[in-house]
């Protein structure tokens, strides 16, 4: 059922006593009685006839304590879910624009990426060699730079910076310096940052939360595997200050061993977009194509969902966890 904003049809306030909320309403009657639009055309008169009966309905639910107070429980909810969906939209708009500069960056250094690897042999020494080709497509990108600015405007500009001279330069005799040079061995550092299996084995999942009393980053961050700092980062927080209602985004590192107690099947509703049924577990449609590899595509920047359920994130602190896992356990037995 859609919402209607009876508050806005008053022009009143959340807070306005039920004085104001009688006083608006009468002054809108008067606006839209057919009294006062007796010289108007048919198609005023029913747009008029239209708006009173709206006011009427607001003025019905506002002016009774008892249908009020249930009333005010669904726009509570309502602004909730508005809050929700900004900060999804913007995920997702940030999500493209990162998606879009990388494509950018990708097709400009695909043919220095197929050189590099035509002429450097790496062998094993994965991480070094990574770190070299880092160093090769950097020098790259400030070189693509400053050609641009050399056929912009801008060349002026460049041309006083002396410091983005100096760096050009360096990555010039840097270039020539390892050009037909084969990269020597070394020996890799055991870092669980560079280990593919590790990596593998955690699901990345993220959530919109609504911050409720009492609750800090330290205690966030224990129930989600997240550092503090990953938790201020994303949500571009500069101090460990939380307000009560505020909605952040809560990243959620879990264990594959561990993704049955974070998940369970629902049956997804057809009527919605997958964004708006995301919407109702607290997640996004990424997240639940993570989760739901085989039952969801992604087709020109539109989901098909072929199943008629999918599971959900279901985001759980480390207590109800371990009281999980102890069932479980008991059940075996």
């Amino acid at each position: 059922m859609k919402f209607v904003d009876y508050y806005k049809i008053l022009n009143v306030n959340l807070d306005d006593s039920s004085d104001i909320i009688k006083k608006s309403y009468h002054r809108l009657v008067k606006v839209y009685h057919p009294d006062e639009n007796i010289n108007k055309s048919a198609e005023e008169k029913a747009q008029n006839e239209a708006k009173l009966k709206e006011v009427s309905t607001a003025y019905e639910v506002l002016s009774d304590d008892l249908k009020r107070l249930e009333y005010d429980k669904i726009y509570y909810r309502h602004l909730r879910n508005e809050k929700k969906c900004e900060k999804l939209k913007k995920m997702n708009q940030e999500t493209t624009n990162a998606k879009k500069v990388k494509t950018d960056f990708a097709k400009r250094h695909s043919n220095f990426e197929a050189n590099i690897n035509k002429n450097y042999t790496f062998s094993q020494n994965t991480f070094f060699a990574n770190v070299e080709k880092t160093t090769l497509h950097t020098c790259a990108e400030i070189l693509y730079q400053f050609n641009k600015l050399i056929n912009s405007t801008a060349f002026k500009y460049a041309m006083e910076n002396k410091l983005l001279i100096i760096a050009t330069l360096a990555c010039l005799i840097s270039l020539t310096n390892i050009k037909g040079k084969e990269i020597t061995p070394r020996t890799i550092i055991n870092d669980s940052l560079y280990d593919l299996d590790n990596y593998k084995s955690y699901v990345d999942l993220t959530r919109l939360y609504e911050v409720k009393q009492g609750d800090t980053l330290e205690d966030l961050s224990k129930n989600t595997n997240v550092p503090v700092h990953m938790i201020k980062r994303i949500n571009n927080k500069y101090s460990d200050d939380l307000s009560e209602g505020e909605i952040i985004t809560l990243p959620y590192k879990i264990p594959n061993s561990e993704l049955e107690y974070y998940t369970y099947s629902v049956p997804y509703d057809r009527n919605i977009s997958l964004e708006e049924f995301a919407l109702l577990y607290d997640t996004s449609a990424s997240d639940l194509m993570a989760l739901n590899e085989e039952a969801i595509i992604l087709n020109n920047g539109t989901y098909i969902v072929l199943s008629d359920y999918l599971n959900v994130p279901n985001f759980i602190t480390k207590d109800e966890l371990a009281a999980k896992k102890d069932s479980k356990s008991l059940q075996k037995k």
